[in-house]
């Protein structure tokens, strides 16, 4: 195998226990409310079982948290931390002026 081909297989290549946590993840991005495991395990496709290893999981992460009261399921707090983070490295100038400059290119 050349080297480009071994670049492309390794690139290629992931951690699936990551991509499903990413999946349920992005479960909350639609969900109007924290879900019960049975709600987010319809959601994601998963049995309710393997949804609750991954909430488990990303519980201890920071990334879920659980009402002990309801028993639901929702965004912790490392979660929104990581939003809060995101939103800070936002430009919102050089955004503006890159949606100008579209918007001035597009009308000529």
């Amino acid at each position: 195998m050349s080297k480009t081909s071994e670049d492309n297989a390794r690139q290629s290549q992931g951690v699936q226990s990551v991509e499903i946590g990413a999946r349920v993840l992005r479960a909350y991005l639609r969900a109007e409310a924290p879900m019960s495991v049975k709600e987010l395990a319809d959601e994601v496709d998963m049995s309710t079982s393997r949804t609750h290893r991954y909430l488990a999981s990303l519980v201890r992460a920071g990334l879920i948290e659980r009402d002990a009261a309801s028993g639901r399921y929702d965004l912790g707090e490392l979660t929104l931390q990581l939003g809060v983070a995101a939103l800070n490295r936002l430009n919102p100038v050089a955004e503006a002026s890159k949606i100008r400059f579209a918007l001035r290119s597009g009308r000529r």
